[in-house]
């Protein structure tokens, strides 16, 4: 990490808004003096783990507006404590040379702890930007982007999210050779960064609202209107369970870095550059309509599963393992933080079963019909999808029955009427519905929908989904966690968890299924 990271920036800021810009609930005045001393550290570096966003549609228009109310009083309060931070930053370095961006914008809320978050890594490393203040209640400034969160920055056009994201993009444009965890002291920066990220956030509201109540209301209203938040997860659930994210993939980049100088770069591009050229409206209804009928083969899970050892994902610049070892690092990851969802550890086995399309016996189709992000066809590609420009070879780009934010859907149509870019998502979901399988509906969707990241990581595509869709919605971005952050070099040993995944395979499947 960047030495010159290591400061303590606009620390008197937060002292201020933390501990006197406002009268603290009872006892909360003495909680912030015991966390006093952690603040410094946690502000030495800018680095930290993956992010991820969610929204919740939870309080009356008549509550959202008195929370409206306090939160700006408490944004104002602590933007006037917020006003001394550049003053306070140490001496900057200059920006890389070969990394000077001519239009940077911040688009925030002057309270959110990850837009200062951005404010001090840009403040630091001496690049100029405009800020742009997004009003929370109608946001009308950020309009323009289907994340409809902060931060946003945008650098010479480009669109940044995840404040943490944002961060280690930027350092990579200024020093090229910076990998996140790739020196020891990064450990206990990560923890750091940790605390603030999980822990920090969270005593702000209490700390600068008058009483318990407005602080409740307040925080409520800033996480449901899309401040950049940890993951949530139904009330029943505790979502970080204890799994660890690790600081970098099995090939030692940051996860899902499709930028990262590696030789998996350039193939991973071109897989992308076909699939975007060749996943039409048609060519979908035409792939359902053919494996749809499922006359291939006859065969158990578990023998499926055996099959996937001769597949590797050319799409995934995370993994180059045999795609079996995935399976299992996934469905033991969850099934030690959630023991008691069965389902879920059975789905975390399954959902990548549909990669066999590979395989010689399913029509070895090729690699940019089986693997790879998915998204929505006969509508508008939306950008935040992987490699989006290569969509304009598309037939469908310049369609105008396809090219429309709604295309050839209705607003809350549910997902269930929407055509996804055919591949081993939508291919094992027909399978498990068709062979009647017992999950429940989280597991289907769970399925079909965890290569659509531009949903679950970005919020597009929102505008179709029904009510079922978004309660499902928490169960995938549970289970997103885990997909992504457990692909590692940890070997499970088969013959000992077998059983137990049998066991659920019988539960909710019957013993032989078409494929």
């Amino acid at each position: 990490m960047f030495p010159q990271m290591r400061r303590v920036i606009g620390l008197t800021s937060i002292r201020r808004a933390v501990g006197g810009a406002a009268v603290a609930p009872s006892g909360a005045g003495n909680h912030a003096h015991q966390h006093h001393r952690l603040i410094r550290p946690a502000f030495l570096s800018t680095n930290s783990n993956k992010f991820h966003w969610t929204s919740y549609n939870g309080a009356s228009d008549e509550n959202s507006s008195r929370a409206a109310a306090r939160g700006l009083q408490g944004t104002m309060m602590f933007s006037a404590a917020a006003t001394s931070v550049v003053g306070e930053v140490d001496t900057k370095e200059a920006v890389h040379p070969k990394f000077q961006p001519k239009n940077v914008v911040l688009y925030q809320y002057e309270a959110c702890p990850f837009c200062n978050k951005v404010k001090a890594f840009l403040d630091y490393n001496n690049i100029q930007y405009k800020i742009v203040e997004v009003n929370p209640t109608s946001k009308k400034e950020i309009k323009w982007s289907d994340y409809m969160k902060v931060p946003i920055l945008m650098v010479d056009g480009e669109q940044m999210v995840d404040s943490s994201d944002t961060i280690n993009k930027l350092a990579q444009k200024i020093n090229p050779d910076f990998r996140p965890g790739s020196v020891e002291e990064d450990n206990e920066e990560m923890k750091w960064r940790g605390w603030v990220d999980n822990h920090l956030v969270h005593i702000l509201s209490p700390n600068i609202y008058r009483t318990t109540s407005e602080a409740l209301e307040s925080f409520e209203y800033i996480t449901t209107l899309g401040v950049e938040v940890e993951e949530k997860a139904p009330k029943d659930l505790n979502l970080d369970g204890g799994f660890v994210v690790p600081h970098a993939n099995a090939i030692g980049h940051n996860f899902r870095d499709y930028d990262a100088e590696s030789e998996r770069k350039a193939g991973v591009e071109t897989f992308y550059r076909t699939n975007h050229i060749n996943q039409t409206y048609d060519f979908v209804k035409r792939m359902r309509e053919k494996y749809g009928k499922l006359d291939r083969v006859e065969m158990s899970i578990w023998e499926c599963c055996e099959l996937l050892n001769e597949v590797v994902d050319e799409s995934d610049p995370d993994l180059d393992e045999p795609q079996i070892e995935h399976l299992l690092q996934t469905a033991e990851a969850i099934r030690k933080d959630y023991p008691d969802q069965d389902w879920l550890h059975l789905t975390a086995l399954i959902h990548d079963l549909g990669k066999v399309l590979l395989l010689p016996s399913f029509g070895e189709l090729p690699q940019w019909a089986v693997v790879g992000d998915t998204y929505p066809v006969g509508c508008a590609f939306d950008k935040s999808i992987v490699h989006q420009k290569h969509f304009n070879e598309n037939p469908d780009y310049n369609n105008p029955a396809y090219n429309t934010k709604f295309g050839v859907y209705e607003n809350g149509c549910g997902l269930d009427n929407v055509l996804m870019s055919w591949g081993h998502d939508d291919y094992m979901y027909l399978v498990a519905k068709e062979n009647k399988s017992t999950l429940p509906s989280a597991g289907l969707f769970i399925i079909r929908y965890h290569s659509f990241y531009a949903l679950h990581r970005s919020g597009a595509y929102e505008h179709l989904m029904s009510e079922e869709d978004k309660e499902d919605l928490k169960w995938l971005q549970i289970f997103n966690k885990y997909d992504l952050y457990s692909k590692s070099k940890v070997r499970i040993d088969v013959e000992k968890v077998k059983p137990y995944y049998l066991s659920l395979i019988e539960k909710y499947f019957p013993a032989k299924l078409r494929w």
